[in-house]
């Protein structure tokens, strides 16, 4: 409940009287409710003893307000009687006004930088979500907090995230730009429940606009389909010479990795047969490939074992990814 000495201050409280079938009571009108309606402190029909209790609100806000309006300067009274004024044209409170602006400005759990912010919803969330979800979030996080590191999660504004998506998406198409943005607007969302951000209104996220996503992408390839590009290309390194033959050969084990294995095209060109163990049947991504930073071994299907057992023997070539100066040689560019 909200007190007339929240109010403005040149207002007395009085004993008011009102009547019911023909019987007068008294009241003191203490100030409004949470829902702005006014609020009674009622006293029956003791007209005394409203009296007395208006007399004691008036004493207590007179030296309430001597006690802190002492301190302040001329200009700042002037600045205070003017909100007053202005906020009770709109049936508010100097009182309300400064709760509303510091739940709109401030985070509850204090100033933190966008990398803290990153880690503490990472531990939240570890227990509570699968992990593969978990991988595909923390990829997520990571970008975002590389981009911002220790700037304040608070002073993140909209045209911030704008140019964080420019930047960061800059190669992306709707079906992946769509995901990442429904995404930071949630993590924005979490932020404010929690307290790490303003506590109240729009978040910097709600004003990003988010494109559709394609519906009508085209469907993926059947085995049977990859299969047949494959053999083509088979075919056409028996028409070459040996060493384009080799080299396109390379280029199948290539394809190979990324048909069947899901491995990104930028990791699969790095992939040489030092990566490849036939033995125990595995196929590492080194680190300078990986989305991570880290090794990564990928397990394969049989057919994928027979297909690079195969280019192996042919003399598939996979040393096309090579250093040249300043530039790279990409063997599917």
């Amino acid at each position: 409940m909200y007190t007339r000495t929240d109010m403005a201050q040149d207002k007395e409280f009085k004993a008011q009287s009102y009547s019911v079938r023909g019987k007068t009571y008294w009241r003191v009108r203490t100030g409004r409710t949470e829902a702005g309606n006014a609020s009674y402190e009622t006293f029956g029909e003791d007209k005394a003893a409203a009296e007395a209790y208006a007399a004691k609100l008036n004493d207590r806000a007179k030296a309430k307000r001597l006690g802190e309006l002492d301190a302040i300067t001329k200009d700042e009274a002037n600045d205070l009687r003017w909100a007053i004024q202005k906020l009770a044209h709109y049936g508010a409170t100097v009182k309300e006004a400064a709760e509303w602006f510091v739940k709109t400005k401030f985070p509850e759990k204090g100033n933190k930088t966008v990398r803290e912010v990153g880690e503490i919803y990472l531990k939240h969330r570890a227990n509570e979500i699968k992990s593969n979800t978990f991988e595909n979030y923390e990829t997520k996080i990571e970008r975002f907090s590389s981009h911002f590191e220790e700037k304040l999660i608070n002073e993140v504004t909209t045209a911030d995230c704008e140019k964080y998506f420019e930047e960061v998406g800059k190669a992306w198409g709707p079906n992946t730009e769509n995901p990442e943005k429904r995404f930071i607007r949630f993590y924005f969302k979490w932020l404010q429940r929690f307290g790490y951000i303003h506590r109240e209104g729009y978040t910097a996220m709600d004003f990003i606009s988010i494109p559709q996503r394609v519906l009508e992408t085209p469907k993926l390839a059947k085995p049977t389909e990859a299969n047949d590009m494959l053999m083509w290309f088979v075919g056409e390194a028996n028409k070459r010479g040996k060493l384009n033959a080799e080299s396109i050969r390379g280029s199948i084990v290539h394809l190979v990795l990324i048909l069947f294995c899901g491995i990104r095209r930028e990791e699969a060109v790095k992939v040489t047969w030092d990566d490849i163990d036939f033995l125990n049947e595995k196929i590492k991504v080194l680190i300078e490939g990986a989305k991570k930073k880290k090794r990564r071994v990928n397990k394969a299907e049989p057919n994928v074992w027979n297909w690079l057992r195969y280019l192996k023997h042919k003399g598939a070539n996979l040393d096309g990814y090579k250093a040249k100066g300043e530039k790279t040689s990409d063997p599917l560019r």
